[in-house]
């Protein structure tokens, strides 16, 4: 699930409306200018400049804060790479492969 954790009680609310879940929080990090332009590639009108103010009190914020069982560097990952990086970190098995 992609969301923003910035508190245990966020994942507590996470665990209780999932059955016998067990939360693993993975923080992704990127530098504030690979943040930058994702967001300009995928943001417009008027929401994105609320959208970069957003990324970055969280770029600042989280990394004090947020409850984060694993945390993964994203700057020139792609998605895919990504989830390959996380799959690996918490033992799951790739169905795929």
């Amino acid at each position: 699930m992609a969301t923003v954790i910035e508190t245990a009680q966020d994942v507590q609310a996470i665990e209780a409306v999932i059955p016998a879940a067990q939360a693993i929080v993975c923080q992704l990090w990127a530098k504030l200018e690979t943040l930058d332009t994702r967001i300009r590639r995928r943001e417009i009108g008027s929401g994105l400049d609320w959208h970069l103010a957003r990324a970055i009190e969280l770029a600042q914020s989280l990394p004090l804060s947020a409850p984060a069982n694993l945390g993964i560097w994203t700057d020139e990952a792609t998605p895919d790479e990504i989830a390959h990086k996380i799959i690996g970190q918490v033992n799951w098995v790739n169905p795929i492969n």
